[in-house]
């Protein structure tokens, strides 16, 4: 599957995760609170997160 390729959900949102927790909705985190955002979007590298990661992972973690 390529990037941006459906999952078996027929899905196509990234995997959001907040300090390591899966999350849907981030518009409730302060912009303040934020330490750190990192976009995945290589395949190589979303492998590790399985099929949940086939359309990219959204890593944010939190001061």
């Amino acid at each position: 599957m390529g990037k941006g390729a459906n999952n078996f959900s027929g899905n196509k949102d990234p995997l959001i995760l907040v300090n390591g927790q899966p999350m849907t909705d981030v518009s409730s985190i302060p912009t303040s609170e934020i330490k750190l955002i990192w976009v995945i979007s290589k395949g190589s590298e979303t492998a590790q997160y399985g099929l949940r990661g086939t359309n990219g992972v959204i890593l944010i973690d939190l001061k």
